[in-house]
């Protein structure tokens, strides 16, 4: 407070005149060209998807890109799986590629930099949850324990 600044943590855009708080310093990862990105931001974003239930954004300092470790809507997936057999004939992509294209649709809708970009999926084996210690008492996801 010396300087007139209060130090919270939050990391803050400026609007005009208003200052919106955007993140976290400590859910800031940068990424390996030197990028930093915040994960929380995306994952709200990224929850647009009508394919997605659930999701953690992954960024790791040694890679450039980010991952996405998703809990598919398996209803509405395997619907528009099987629209797409109907269509085609065959199935050309896998679930994940499905998944990653609607992302990247939703990135390029939002204006996301390149480096937000999720470059790929992996789908989890059951919903994050308190009780299996995905996700905090406050219903955040809990970094430490997804990421392993």
């Amino acid at each position: 407070i010396d300087d007139g600044y209060v130090r919270t943590g939050d990391i803050g855009q400026l609007e005009g005149e208003t200052l919106r708080i955007i993140g976290r310093i400590k859910h800031t990862f940068k990424l390996a060209q030197g990028e930093f990105v915040c994960p929380d931001r995306l994952q709200e974003i990224f929850l647009q998807s009508p394919l997605v239930d659930q999701i953690y954004i992954h960024a790791d300092s040694l890679k450039a890109f980010l991952v996405a470790i998703v809990v598919p809507l398996t209803n509405v997936l395997e619907a528009r799986m099987a629209d797409i057999k109907a269509t085609a004939g065959t199935v050309p992509i896998t679930r994940e590629q499905l998944v990653l294209q609607d992302l990247e649709a939703i990135a390029k809708q939002q204006q996301l930099a390149v480096y937000e970009i999720v470059r790929g999926v992996l789908f989890a084996s059951e919903q994050f949850s308190v009780l299996n210690g995905q996700m905090t008492p406050s219903n955040k996801i809990n970094r430490r324990y997804v990421s392993q």
